[in-house]
């Protein structure tokens, strides 16, 4: 028997339904820089960079974190954050220099990850490696 346009609809939709979301998290990229006060200190500053990207973040495991840029290379644990490399058609704008902060999901709670590298295939989404040591503070 044939189906009805209706009925391929709501096939179609229950199984978009059961499809998990790509990018079920928010990210928001900071860059830190560091300029001398009046003072001759160091002063470190925030401003952002791209807001409310949506995102995926994933645990990297131990045996390729190793692998991780020596200077990199802290106590933490490292994480994967995998985004559109562009948002609302403006590239999303994250270098080593940045943290990104995740926002708290309901299962997750909000967390602050230092950027390590960047990696822009040739594809379209960007994957960040980012690490949970002592973050950097600023304003």
């Amino acid at each position: 028997m044939a189906q009805t346009s209706a009925q391929r609809l709501a096939i179609q939709s229950v199984k978009l339904s059961r499809r998990p979301n790509k990018y079920p998290d928010l990210c928001t990229f900071k860059r830190i820089t560091e300029t001398k006060g009046a003072a001759g200190g160091n002063v470190k500053t925030a401003a952002i960079t791209t807001a409310n990207v949506p995102c995926f973040v994933r645990p990297v495991p131990v045996r390729n974190a190793e692998n991780i840029v020596a200077s990199a290379a802290q106590s933490g644990a490292i994480y994967d954050i995998i985004f559109p490399g562009t948002l609302s058609g403006v590239l999303v704008d994250v270098d080593g220099k940045c943290q990104a902060i995740i926002a708290a999901n309901g299962v997750e709670p909000a967390r602050t990850l230092n950027v390590i590298e960047v990696e822009r295939g040739s594809g379209l989404e960007v994957t960040v490696r980012a690490s949970v040591t002592e973050p950097q503070s600023a304003a």
